[in-house]
């Protein structure tokens, strides 16, 4: 497995210790620790990588990316195709903000908070990039949640810190 595309073993840790077996997880943006996820959730995987797509049990929903389909407030170029999410599921416990990759770009989950599961978590990784940081700022102010920033040491150089939030709604 590449690290690279994976949630730190921190993020795991804490999915196993706070959501209960068996129940519904949606993840945007798979990658090799699905596998680690789906033994013991009921997943959807949204992906725009079709290489990514069934690599694992999920159930998955491929979804390319649309450029210049999101607002240009937030800088960004593209997201998820919004018409291939129509069959997200109604409500889960955690949803995972770990896609599209960076160059790409997350913000456009912004305009499309409405296709979004009811959740309870929703955990956005890769906090220690600022336009990530940006977002889960964003997505608590929108849904009037609190957050917990984790901080790991897994998969950096130089003693430089990973982060991931963990939303909680009310």
């Amino acid at each position: 497995m590449n690290p690279g595309w994976m949630l730190p073993d921190a993020a795991f840790r804490w999915i196993e210790s706070t959501i209960e077996t068996g129940e519904g997880i949606l993840e945007f943006g798979s990658g090799d620790g699905s596998q680690r996820l789906v033994e013991h959730y009921e997943m959807t995987s949204v992906e725009h990588d079709i290489g990514w797509v069934g690599r694992t049990t999920s159930t998955y929903i491929h979804a390319p990316i649309v450029f210049n389909q999101t607002s240009n407030r937030y800088g960004q170029e593209g997201w998820y195709d919004f018409t291939a999410l129509q069959d997200l599921p109604e409500a889960v416990s955690l949803i995972i903000v770990d896609g599209p990759p960076g160059e790409i770009g997350r913000m456009g989950l912004l305009e499309h908070l409405h296709v979004l599961p009811e959740w309870k978590f929703m955990l956005v990784d890769d906090t220690d990039r600022s336009e990530e940081m940006e977002l889960s700022a964003k997505l608590c102010e929108h849904f009037g949640c609190s957050f917990t920033r984790i901080e790991t040491e897994q998969f950096k150089a130089n003693g430089d810190k990973r982060m991931f939030d963990i939303l909680e709604n009310r």
